[in-house]
């Protein structure tokens, strides 16, 4: 079944999507790495403190030299599957007006870099409102095009939540986790996982960090609020690193 070699890089805390997006670019570009990518993302992202929200990462890509990146997503925390069939320029007006609608703080925030990762000039962005991921994974492995995937990272390994790293089952937080695609078969997924602090007793199996996702297990930790990030036509001169 398709699979591609694709580069892990080490995380720093709350900068998997950074690892991630410094996977896909080291792919066609060897001499782009984590440290590269995060000195690039600090510099022109807001705080990595929290991590990257969609539109964000789907920038960075663009910002690594990806001409076109499609984010397909099915997070309706901040979309709607009636926007599913808008034309670009009718989406872009549907997320800025949540954008100002929504009582949630952090949605506000994801339109507004869904809105800003839209509108991006020189670059072929768009958006997806699905939740079909095997068959995007299937479609762009296929063409030897490793992508971006998101999932509960909590869920997906049945880890307490935490608060300020101690567990808290009742405050504590769930975390969700970028990764990379980098190949499937019938029964699941490959995956490229940057993280590797948490990875040891009974998760120690982990910490090389490639593994096979079974598609029940990863789909269902995907859930409502999961993200594929697609990037192609990469062109070294349009990067900025």
């Amino acid at each position: 079944m398709p699979r591609v070699n694709v580069q892990r890089f080490l995380q720093s805390p709350s900068c998997c999507g950074v690892a991630a997006a410094a996977s896909l670019a080291n792919y066609y570009n060897p001499d782009i790495d984590f440290m590269r990518t995060r000195k690039l993302a600090k510099e022109t992202l807001d705080k990595l403190t929290d991590g990257l929200y969609t539109g964000q990462a789907g920038h960075l890509l663009n910002l690594l030299g990806f001409k076109k990146v499609t984010v397909v997503s099915s997070d309706i925390d901040f979309l709607d599957f009636s926007w599913a069939g808008l034309s670009k320029r009718n989406l872009i007006s549907a997320i800025d007006n949540a954008s100002h609608e929504l009582s949630d703080a952090n949605s506000r925030h994801m339109c507004r870099d869904m809105v800003q990762f839209l509108e991006r000039k020189k670059v072929r962005n768009r958006l997806v409102i699905d939740y079909a991921f095997p068959k995007y994974i299937r479609k762009y492995l296929s063409k030897g095009i490793p992508i971006m995937l998101s999932f509960n990272w909590t869920m997906f390994f049945k880890f307490p939540k935490y608060r300020k790293l101690t567990p808290n089952p009742t405050k504590g937080d769930y975390e969700w986790h970028y990764v990379v695609c980098s190949g499937y078969t019938k029964t699941g997924a490959y995956i490229v996982d940057s993280q590797y602090q948490w990875y040891k007793y009974r998760l120690k199996d982990y910490r090389k960090g490639m593994y096979h996702a079974k598609w029940d297990k990863l789909l269902t930790c995907m859930g409502l609020s999961a993200d594929l990030i697609i990037p192609e036509e990469y062109d070294p001169d349009s990067a900025v690193i």
